[in-house]
This record gives C-alpha cells, sequence and structure tokens, in this order.
C-alpha cells in the first residue's frame, strides 16, 4: 500500500506522500479506494485493514473506552462468580 500511495503521490503532486496536506492525501485515499482496478486491489485492502485497526485500537484504548463510558474490571480481573462486585 505505501509503495501505491508514494507512487500516485510523486505522479500527481510531485511530491512524497508524507509531504502532501491533509486534502491531497484523503484525495489520493479516497480515488484508491473507490478504483476498480486491479493494480489497486492491494491498496483497497491495505487501507481497510488499516482503517479496522485503528478503530480497534481507539476503542481498546482508555481515553475510547472512557468516551463509551465503558469501565473494564481490569487491572483486577473479572471477580469469581462466586463473589460478584458490590453495586
Amino acid at each position: 500500500m505505501l509503495e501505491h500511495v508514494e507512487v500516485i503521490a510523486q505522479r500527481q503532486f510531485r511530491k512524497p506522500f508524507h509531504r502532501l496536506n491533509l486534502a491531497q492525501r484523503e484525495e489520493i485515499i479516497r480515488k484508491t479506494m473507490h478504483s476498480r482496478s486491479d493494480d489497486d486491489k492491494p491498496a483497497r485492502r491495505a487501507i481497510v485493514t488499516l482503517h479496522g485497526r485503528v478503530i480497534e485500537a481507539f476503542y481498546l484504548s482508555p481515553a475510547g473506552q472512557a468516551m463509551l463510558g465503558y469501565y473494564p474490571p481490569y487491572p483486577h480481573g473479572y471477580p469469581d462468580y462466586h463473589s460478584p462486585p458490590a453495586i
């Protein structure tokens, strides 16, 4: 995926992908995601995978859990079934 977006960035903007502004980077990713070309398939698959992992990492993070109002019982773990937590 990285090589793919680098090639497009160089071809379209004559700059490396990391030096593009946000709108330009989003344009490349959007075009790649909407492309029907077989050449773009690996890049599309990588973008979808990366997107899922970023969302997963957010929701597993303390910041994401706090935003959802979810506070897991860790680090103490789940109490045994015979001694549930007092509410």
